[in-house]
């Protein structure tokens, strides 16, 4: 995520404490498709307040330079 956002490693403890925060929000198949969360506080979370921090872009080939493969 810091690559792809071009982050610098100031911001390297933020990106873990988001990694952890998101993990501990998305269901597992470990728990039962529940997540940690559900199971700490009883309810399931909302994600409505999470926001994209990065934007992958791909790269496009010229149209003269395409081929079948």
């Amino acid at each position: 995520m810091m690559i792809q956002a071009g982050l610098t490693f100031k911001f390297s403890g933020d990106s873990i404490l988001r990694a952890t925060y998101l993990i501990n929000r998305f269901p597992t198949y470990v728990l039962d498709h529940k997540t940690p969360f559900e199971l700490l506080y009883g309810f399931t979370p909302s994600y409505a307040h999470l926001k994209t921090l990065v934007c992958v872009r791909y790269a496009a080939t010229l149209t003269r330079q395409r081929d079948k493969f």
